[in-house]
């Protein structure tokens, strides 16, 4: 059970870490486009 929560809880950790990558990657890129 533990080991299933700390699996969900890393799914979600790289699913975070992807989402500011793209938030963080797109607007330079909008940017440096301009």
């Amino acid at each position: 059970m533990s080991k299933c929560c700390h699996c969900y809880q890393s799914i979600i950790n790289v699913f975070r870490n992807t989402l500011i990558g793209i938030y963080t990657w797109v607007p330079a890129q909008l940017l440096h486009r301009r």
